[in-house]
C-alpha cells in the first residue's frame, strides 16, 4: 500500500511540474517614436521588465519616465518585435501629408532599421503594435525619474517643425 501512494504522490509531482516557456528577444532595443506638433513622445523597450518613456513638449523642459511591465505584457510585447520583419518594410509610408506620424526603430546586431508611418499608413502589425503599445503605456502608472534615456539619434529621423518663423523679405526670381 505505501508503495501505491509513495508511486501517485511521485506521479503528482512530476505531472504539475510545468516548465514555463521563456520568451527571449531578438533585438537590442526597439523604440516608438510617436511625433506631432504639440509634442513628441518616446517609448523604449529592450527586453527587460522596464518601458522608458521620453516627453518632449516645445514649452517645458524634457521629462523622462520608466513603466513596470508584467510578464504576461512584456511576453506579448517581445513576441510581437520579434514578429516584425522590418528587412521587408520600407523608411516611409505615407498616403497625405499629415503632422502626425509614428517611427519605429529596431536596434539588432548593431544595426538600426526606422519606419516611418505617416497618418496610420504602412504593415497593419505595426501600427497595432504601436497602437496597443501607445495605450498600455497611457493606462499605467509613469514613474518620473533623472536618469539620462538614450532614445534615438537616427540622421533620418527629424522632429516636425515648430510653427515658422515669419519670413519678412521674399525674393522671387523671373524666369
Amino acid at each position: 500500500m505505501r508503495k501505491i501512494i509513495s508511486c501517485l504522490i511521485i506521479c503528482v509531482f512530476c505531472s504539475c511540474n510545468k516548465k514555463e516557456e521563456v520568451v527571449v528577444p531578438n533585438f537590442t532595443d526597439f523604440i516608438l517614436v510617436n511625433l506631432n506638433l504639440k509634442e513628441n513622445t518616446s517609448l523604449k523597450f529592450n527586453g527587460s521588465d522596464t518601458l522608458y518613456f521620453q516627453k518632449r513638449l516645445p514649452d517645458a523642459p524634457l521629462a523622462n519616465y520608466i513603466l513596470i511591465i508584467n510578464k504576461q505584457d512584456r511576453d506579448s510585447l517581445i513576441s510581437g518585435i520579434n514578429k516584425l520583419n522590418f528587412v521587408k518594410y520600407e523608411s516611409i509610408y505615407a498616403q497625405s501629408a499629415s503632422d502626425n506620424s509614428q517611427v519605429f526603430i529596431l536596434n539588432k546586431d548593431g544595426k538600426s532599421k526606422s519606419v516611418c508611418s505617416i497618418e496610420g499608413s504602412g504593415p497593419i502589425e505595426m501600427i497595432r503594435l504601436g497602437n496597443w503599445l501607445n495605450k498600455w503605456a497611457a493606462k499605467h502608472k509613469h514613474i518620473k525619474t533623472k536618469e539620462y534615456i538614450h532614445f534615438w539619434d537616427l540622421p533620418n529621423v527629424v522632429p516636425p517643425p515648430f510653427p515658422p518663423s515669419q519670413v519678412k523679405k521674399i525674393k522671387f526670381i523671373k524666369q
